[in-house]
């Protein structure tokens, strides 16, 4: 017996994929988001804001109405540049979870994308929202903002060392952790010499648990050691190694390490369950309902306490068969997919626009061969054969939208 599947989409960037940034797969191509609106509409797909989403999902309507909602992880720029602009030209609309440390400190809204003249698909696009921003697209009805925290970081989780800062390497959160202040432009990409030599420790998802602090002479004198000898340092092919070598060194003689209690960990969480919603409420001056995990990261305790804040939440990738419902504690729990996409020899790809509501139709209603393959993680190639066979009567019985 089939149950009812999702009928909610996580998008994260749309617009134009930057090849150095480490996470550019999570940019959609702005030509594809504005096809795949197309594709959606034509199947007779309306968008809706989370508040009527719950309200279709509890009623027991979602595997009979053709309703979707469309959300957008962490605030990027691009969602107002691209995404705003291309949901308006289709008639739909959609939710964006902002973290609240990556606010832009702009001012005025910055241009947008105009539909009409794809020659402005070359506006400036990285970077994340301002408050401006967000408040003009609330009052657009076009996109509704929500809470992902405040954070969305990792932060270490124990003594294992797992890596040393490098040129080129792509651990952004530990320049977050240092700088706050600056995550909100991170994007542009700079590399910074000055923590070059720090060790990367085991890490994890902000809400996911307790911190381990490190003794900080560690990363102090792994840091000075580099300095001296300079970039050539990472020349050789032992430089791990021997970095390796002098932490362990340090480490037994130094042992001023501690970690997070439960208590402190359970504050630090409530503080971002309840801060991100206030901060949000005060500067966009509405009430915000329904919140984000970020990275998918929570414990059950953690979980939890979020209704104690919100009406509802996402689920993370691990409880993806979760149906949309209330839980024991009354809050509505709902879980996303992303746009179908594979991943093959040249890196993730996105697949054509018509396969995203083919792909809804068999998770709205919770089919068996969508739910194994939402529980497998991403497609691959083959497996996608598999469901595309499965999908392809329906582009007949569906032909009448085109």
């Amino acid at each position: 017996m089939s149950r009812p599947g999702t009928s909610s989409v996580m998008f994260h960037t749309v617009g134009v994929p930057d090849r150095r940034w480490a996470w550019n797969f999570l940019t959609v191509p702005w030509q594809l988001f504005d096809a795949q609106l197309g594709a959606l509409r034509r199947f007779g797909y309306r968008a809706v804001f989370l508040r009527e989403y719950m309200d279709i999902a509890l009623a027991g309507r979602l595997e009979q109405e053709r309703v979707v909602s469309l959300t957008f992880d962490d605030g990027y720029l691009d969602n107002w540049v691209f995404a705003a602009p291309l949901l308006k030209k289709h008639g739909f609309c959609g939710t964006i979870f902002v973290s609240t440390d990556f606010v832009d400190p702009a001012v005025k809204p910055r241009p947008q994308f105009d539909p009409t003249r794809p020659e402005s698909a070359r506006l400036p696009s990285a970077g994340f929202l301002s408050w401006s921003e967000m408040r003009a697209l609330e009052q657009s009805g076009v996109m509704e903002i929500q809470s992902h925290g405040i954070t969305h970081t990792w932060y270490p989780s124990g003594p294992k060392i797992v890596d040393f800062r490098h040129p080129g390497d792509t651990y952004y959160w530990m320049d977050w952790n240092a700088c706050p202040e600056d995550k909100w432009g991170y994007l542009k990409l700079k590399s910074d010499p000055g923590v070059w030599g720090e060790p990367v420790y085991e890490h994890a998802k902000s809400m996911d648990g307790p911190v381990f602090r490190p003794d900080e002479r560690v990363g102090r004198a792994l840091r000075e050691v580099v300095a001296s000898m300079g970039r050539s340092f990472f020349d050789g092919p032992d430089w791990r190694r021997d970095l390796h070598g002098m932490a362990d060194e340090m480490m037994k003689a130094w042992k001023q390490t501690s970690v997070e209690t439960h208590d402190e960990f359970m504050l630090r969480v409530h503080g971002e369950l309840a801060d991100s919603k206030a901060v949000l409420e005060d500067n966009l001056h509405k009430k915000i309902d329904f919140f984000c995990w970020p990275g998918g990261g929570y414990t059950e305790e953690v979980f939890d306490a979020a209704s104690g804040y919100y009406v509802g939440t996402t689920v993370g990738s691990r409880e993806r068969l979760r149906p949309a419902a209330l839980d024991e504690n009354g809050c509505f729990r709902f879980s996303r997919v992303g746009p179908p996409g594979v991943e093959g020899r040249i890196g993730f790809r996105y697949l054509g626009p018509w396969l995203l509501p083919l792909f809804l139709e068999e998770v709205r209603g919770g089919s068996r061969l969508a739910r194994l393959f939402r529980g497998g993680g991403k497609l691959t190639v083959e497996n996608w054969e598999k469901m595309k066979i499965a999908m392809l009567g329906r582009v007949r019985d569906e032909s009448c939208h085109e």
